[in-house]
């Protein structure tokens, strides 16, 4: 158990740099399908004492385009709150380190259909590339260039998340994040950043601040959040609660806990919409 466990970390606190840097400008080809509404901050309280927020988005004078991103990641030790700026560029997103500007960190390839393809990040002492793979225009798997191997996307007949996970030959079960939902309550906006990170890697994470990953944002309410073997040891297992809207139906915040404590965080979104009577925060 040890072993598979570390594993889930090994990967999740590695963030690697690319060797040179790619200069490119701002282009009008955008990237992403412009949302009517997306999460600009995600505030978080479990972490405030090593970083102010979740994420948050800086945007170009229009608006529509996220030009950096500020961020950190639930994890054990929370890593310092860092810096990217967005570079768009021929079907591409360039992430450039702030703090180290001749550095690109990160290369996202886009398909055909616009969804990212690939992450690729470098470094002397360790390379990754993330592969993925879509099917019914969602995401079903994420493969990896490392031994760790692929991870399962598996919904539920509502289009809800309900796994990403991994076979483990080892245990004789799955391995990976778990969700639950009330099937008696829908909200029209809501997302979620509650998993320990470190099953697909701090890049994939990074996509789902950007929320290029649509489909992983439920249509239920989510009332649970586990990382872990399916059954039995796990790293989190998170209930979630007390779940608050705006008179728009976006779900502005909501509480967590865990079996044996009630009262674990409290967590608020602001919220970013096309239209300006839309824009609520907490």
């Amino acid at each position: 158990m040890k072993k598979i466990l570390h594993s889930f970390f090994l990967r999740a606190f590695i963030l690697a740099f690319a060797t040179g840097f790619m200069h490119c400008n701002k282009v009008n080809d955008f990237i992403r399908d412009l949302p009517d509404c997306e999460v600009r901050q995600f505030n978080y309280s479990l972490i405030e004492n090593f970083a102010p927020y979740l994420y948050k988005k800086v945007y170009d004078q229009s608006g529509k385009i996220v030009e950096q991103i500020d961020f950190t990641f639930l994890a054990v030790g929370v890593p310092a709150l860092k810096h990217f700026l967005v570079r768009h560029s021929q079907k591409k997103l360039l992430f450039v380190d702030m703090d180290n500007p001749m550095d690109t960190v990160m290369i996202v390839q886009f398909n055909a259909f616009m969804r990212p393809e690939t992450i690729i990040t470098g470094g002397p002492l360790f390379n990754l590339q993330i592969k993925f793979l879509y099917k019914n225009n969602r995401l079903d798997s994420i493969r990896l260039s490392d031994p760790f191997g692929a991870y399962k996307c598996e919904y539920d007949d509502n289009g809800n998340i309900l796994a990403i996970k991994q076979f483990s030959l080892g245990h004789g079960q799955y391995v990976g994040t778990f969700y639950q939902y009330d099937y008696s309550r829908r909200f029209k906006a809501q997302v979620y950043h509650d998993e320990a990170v470190g099953q697909v890697d701090f890049p994939f994470v990074i996509l789902k601040y950007l929320d290029l990953f649509p489909e992983l944002n439920p249509k239920n309410v989510r009332i649970k959040s586990r990382v872990g073997l399916e059954v039995g040891p796990h790293i989190s297992d998170f209930i979630l609660f007390n779940h608050m809207v705006d008179a728009d139906g976006k779900m502005i915040s909501y509480e967590v806990g865990t079996p044996t404590d009630p009262s674990v965080a409290q967590v608020n979104l602001e919220w970013k919409c096309n239209r300006a009577k839309d824009n609520h925060s907490r």
